[in-house]
């Protein structure tokens, strides 16, 4: 029996990732676990950026119909208790402790050559499955972790529709070097007969994920920027209307200023649409449900608007973490027409195309300062690097800092009230920005 912060400690000495899983492994703790994963009905959604957004956009809407929802996503910014949502709300450390220790005791009273024992994400996914049996859920909402064929929640059944996001480069090492090879190991996802809604801005990814659909017999819907019709960008909102099979120019508003969380905000429209068609359970889901829904839903720290007491500045946080979410990023940027000076703090992990990022980062944009951060993990990539080469692709005024609050703190004293702030890169970086504003506001 483990106390909540020896319980997360275990939790961060486990590697993230391991090659030596197994579905036959997986399937042998689910079952010494009392399958929990038994009767769950499952909105499962991979992809390479907007997962986390898509899963807020389908669990925000299913909240709003009335049903109790679970939502399992990573990373997490601040706390572990993040990744397993119940009605909208992170579980407590009480009950993320005992489904913790749930989990550990069934590894640790096994024969080792019997159970191999989980990776990091692996043992927190087994503790939603515990959670999610506890408090009787039926509807839950799964991020993949990586990939999706070989992924640890593609191991277990139940699902109802299968949703891919935006693709693109990421994890090479693992998944592949192509769009297509990724597109591949997504489309994994994929079962016999359940519907599928999909990202088909990458022509490329597109074409594989519409093939595998078909051989699987699944319903697909496609959405892209095509499908949508940008009605008004506010400073902190946008209003659009969406066409596809399912809708003729039916009107929405996300409360992001991000452009790309119309897209996102399609696709669980559309996700939830097809489980509505489908499943008589969702049939009391009405056209008043899905734009509330999409109107309420909020997720941390993509594109996240945030105000500080004493300062009228815009801060936006950003976990723009690949060269495909950089890009995104500068839209969003430029489409936000502030008149004030624009700042912006960069911290990356060093596995990252950054020179690549650096330069989209100075391509359309000029800043007034840019604030490189080191980030608190190993993998950071070194703050002096990356500040020499933004000033090697042009950056005028560039200054690096050992620590992501150091970089954030000189920010906010240049800042002006008509400036905007925009803090981008890594969830690391995002993640302690985060853990920094809820210590100043308190």
């Amino acid at each position: 029996m483990k106390k909540y912060d020896e319980a997360v400690q275990y939790l961060y000495g486990i590697p993230k990732f391991t090659g030596k899983t197994t579905p036959q492994n997986t399937k042998k703790i689910l079952e010494l676990l009392g399958h929990p994963e038994q009767g769950l009905k499952i909105f499962h959604v991979a992809g390479s950026n907007g997962k986390g957004s898509v899963c807020a956009f389908i669990d925000s809407i299913l909240r709003e119909a009335g049903f109790h929802v679970g939502l399992f996503t990573s990373p997490h910014l601040i706390k572990p208790n993040e990744r397993i949502k119940i009605d909208g709300m992170n579980v407590s450390d009480d009950v993320f402790l005992s489904a913790f220790n749930r989990v550990y005791d069934t590894i640790h009273n096994q024969n080792e050559k019997t159970i191999i024992h989980p990776s990091f994400f692996e043992f927190i996914f087994l503790m939603a499955l515990l959670i999610f049996k506890e408090y009787n859920l039926t509807y839950v909402i799964l991020e993949v972790g990586l990939g999706g064929r070989l992924d640890t929640t593609n191991f277990i059944t139940g699902q109802i529709v299968s949703v891919i996001t935006s693709l693109s480069l990421e994890h090479t090492e693992i998944l592949g070097d192509t769009i297509e090879q990724i597109a591949m190991e997504k489309a994994g996802i994929i079962k016999d007969n359940v519907p599928v809604v999909y990202d088909s801005t990458d022509k490329r990814a597109s074409g594989i994920i519409k093939e595998t659909a078909g051989k699987h017999n699944c319903e697909a819907c496609s959405i892209s920027a095509e499908n949508i019709n940008l009605i008004k960008k506010h400073n902190y909102s946008v209003d659009f209307s969406l066409n596809c099979m399912y809708y003729d120019n039916a009107c929405f508003t996300v409360n992001f200023p991000a452009l790309y969380q119309t897209v996102n905000a399609s696709l669980a429209i559309c996700a939830v649409t097809m489980a509505a068609k489908k499943y008589k359970d969702f049939a009391c889901i009405t056209q008043e449900h899905l734009r509330e829904g999409i109107r309420k839903a909020h997720w941390e720290g993509r594109m996240e608007h945030i105000k500080l007491s004493g300062i009228k500045s815009d801060i936006y946080l950003d976990g723009a973490h690949n060269v495909s979410g950089i890009e995104s990023f500068v839209k969003t940027v430029n489409a936000a027409g502030q008149n004030g000076d624009k700042y912006l703090v960069f911290g990356v992990v060093k596995e990252k195309d950054y020179r690549h990022m650096i330069k989209l980062l100075l391509n359309d944009i000029s800043w007034k300062h840019i604030y490189v951060a080191g980030l608190d993990t190993k993998r950071t990539a070194d703050e002096e690097n990356i500040a020499h080469i933004f000033e090697a692709e042009g950056a005028l005024d560039v200054s690096a800092y050992e620590s992501a609050v150091e970089a954030f703190d000189a920010a906010l004293k240049n800042l002006k009230d008509s400036d905007s702030l925009y803090v981008a890169g890594s969830l690391y970086l995002i993640g302690e920005i985060k853990g920094y504003i809820e210590k100043y506001k308190n």
